[in-house]
């Protein structure tokens, strides 16, 4: 399982403004996969975090797939 945040662009950083990079939200991030482990954070708008994301997905996967039968 994947928990993935995306619009983190909308978030607001410590002094209400909004933010500018998923580097303004390193506090954050640590928080929140102290909480929810492997969550990931992603602006699909601003393309932020889709790399972390792709490779989440192929972890998961290689580690679910099943061998193919022959």
């Amino acid at each position: 399982r994947i928990t993935v945040l995306n619009k983190v662009d909308q978030l607001p950083d410590a002094d209400g403004q909004p933010v500018h990079s998923l580097a303004e939200l390193t506090t954050f991030q640590t928080s929140l996969t102290d909480n929810i482990p492997g969550a990931v954070l992603i602006s699909a708008e601003q393309k932020w975090g889709l790399d972390l994301l792709k490779q989440r997905i192929i972890e998961v996967l290689d580690r679910t797939s099943i061998p193919a039968s022959t």
